[in-house]
């Protein structure tokens, strides 16, 4: 279960779960506030999470491995305004090869799996339990994927009285599962050319 380390994580959350009506004032007056972001860089720039279409990353969660998104009108910037209010976290973990977490490993101990849905780069399961975000839904979905020697879980959370997600929630997951990935490991390979070329090139 995440645990929210500062209080402006715990308010951004808590107000991207409240509905539109309530989040107005979601961007005024927040000390070292800046605009929501398209990506984040996790694990000292191993993994660059990027949000599924419409969502954006609140930079006041940034951690060294976690990251939290909403959708960017929800966080002031443009775009996500036809999708339900939600959370996305995302946690990134060191694993050595050939280890694997599961999303049950990454969830609390007293959830109940509801469902399991598997895609090709993201375990999923539907779980009903105590969500780490105040008044959000007692049924939400988790997911564990891997990107290099991280392993990612994912997790999406909605407000109890903003209207469900349904499908589209394990769908959102694996966007940001398939995004995230793609662009860590172009990162990667682009790091990788660069370092080539200073090596060859050594002035």
């Amino acid at each position: 279960m995440i645990t929210w380390t500062s209080k402006g994580l715990a308010i951004a959350a808590c107000l991207a779960l409240a509905g539109c009506d309530d989040l107005s004032n979601l961007n005024l007056n927040l000390p070292g506030q800046t605009a929501p972001l398209g990506f984040a860089e996790l694990a000292g720039g191993a993994v660059t999470i990027v949000p599924p279409t419409g969502f954006c990353v609140d930079p006041r969660s940034l951690r060294q491995n976690f990251a939290l998104m909403a959708r960017c009108d929800v966080l002031g910037g443009e775009g996500g305004a036809g999708l339900p209010a939600a959370v996305i976290t995302a946690t990134s973990v060191a694993t050595r090869a050939g280890a694997t977490i599961t999303p049950a490993q990454a969830g609390a101990g007293s959830e109940t799996v509801l469902e399991r849905r598997d895609a090709p780069i993201l375990s999923m399961i539907r779980v009903e339990g105590a969500p780490p975000i105040a008044d959000a839904r007692s049924v939400y979905w988790r997911g564990a994927g891997q990107i290099g020697d991280h392993t990612i879980g994912l997790a999406i959370y909605q407000g109890s009285n903003t209207p469900t997600l349904g499908g589209l929630a394990p769908e959102l997951l694996v966007q940001t599962m398939q995004r995230s990935q793609n662009r860590s490991v172009a990162n990667t390979v682009a790091r990788q050319d660069n370092s080539a070329t200073l090596d060859t090139n050594p002035g």
